[in-house]
C-alpha cells in the first residue's frame, strides 16, 4: 500500500512538473516573440494625453481592433516631436483621429502603416481624420491598402491641401461610394 501512493503521488508530482515546465516554455516562447518582432495589441484607445499613448501603443506591429487617437486638445506644440511608433503596420479595425491639436502629420506617428483592414468601420469608414485644427499632411505613404470601408477627411483646417498631398487617400475615398455622406464629402473629395 505504501509503495502504491508513492507511485501516484510520484506520477501527480510529474504531471505538475511537465505542466509547469511546458507553461513555462510557452511563456518564455512568446516573451522572446513579443521583443523580437513586436507584439499584437487589442482595441486601442487613446484619450487626452499623450503619455498614454506611448504606454498603449510602445512596440505594437498589430492592433487587433480599432485605433481611436482623440480629444487630445491640451497638448503643446512640441509634444508629438519625438513620437512614433515605426513598428505598427495592420489596423484590423478603423482609425480615427479626432481633436488632435498641435498633431501636424499622422505619418510621424505611424510612419510605417501599411494595411487598415476595416473589419469593424466607424459610420462605414476604415479612416477618420476630423476637426484635426493643425494637420498639415496625413503623411501615412506607406498605406497601401484599405481593404474595406471608406476615408474621411472632413473639417480639417485644409482639408483639401491634405487631399491634394495624399492623391492616393482620395483616391480611395472613393472606393466604396456606400460609404460616402452627404454632398460636403464629395466636394471634398473633388477639390
Amino acid at each position: 500500500m505504501f509503495v502504491r501512493s508513492r507511485k501516484k503521488c510520484g506520477l501527480l508530482v510529474g504531471v505538475r512538473l511537465t505542466s509547469i515546465t511546458v507553461i513555462t516554455t510557452v511563456i518564455f516562447i512568446l516573451t522572446c516573440y513579443e521583443t523580437v518582432n513586436g507584439r499584437i495589441c487589442p482595441n486601442t484607445d487613446v484619450r487626452n494625453n499623450i503619455s498614454i499613448m506611448r504606454t498603449k501603443l510602445e512596440n505594437c506591429t498589430v492592433i487587433e481592433g480599432s485605433l481611436h487617437v482623440v480629444l487630445i486638445e491640451k497638448a503643446s506644440e512640441n509634444k508629438f516631436e519625438n513620437v512614433s511608433f515605426p513598428l505598427l503596420r495592420e489596423v484590423t479595425g478603423f482609425v480615427l483621429f479626432y481633436r488632435v491639436n498641435y498633431l501636424r502629420s499622422i505619418g510621424q506617428l505611424f510612419p510605417n502603416l501599411s494595411v487598415i483592414r476595416g473589419n469593424h468601420l466607424f459610420m462605414n469608414f476604415a479612416l477618420v481624420i476630423y476637426e484635426m485644427r493643425d494637420l498639415q499632411e496625413v503623411g501615412l505613404y506607406n498605406l497601401r491598402t484599405i481593404v474595406r470601408g471608406s476615408v474621411c477627411i472632413f473639417k480639417n483646417t485644409i482639408t483639401a491641401a491634405i487631399l491634394r498631398q495624399n492623391s492616393e487617400l482620395a483616391a480611395m475615398c472613393f472606393a466604396d461610394q456606400s460609404g460616402v455622406r452627404g454632398g460636403a464629402w464629395r466636394r471634398v473629395c473633388e477639390n
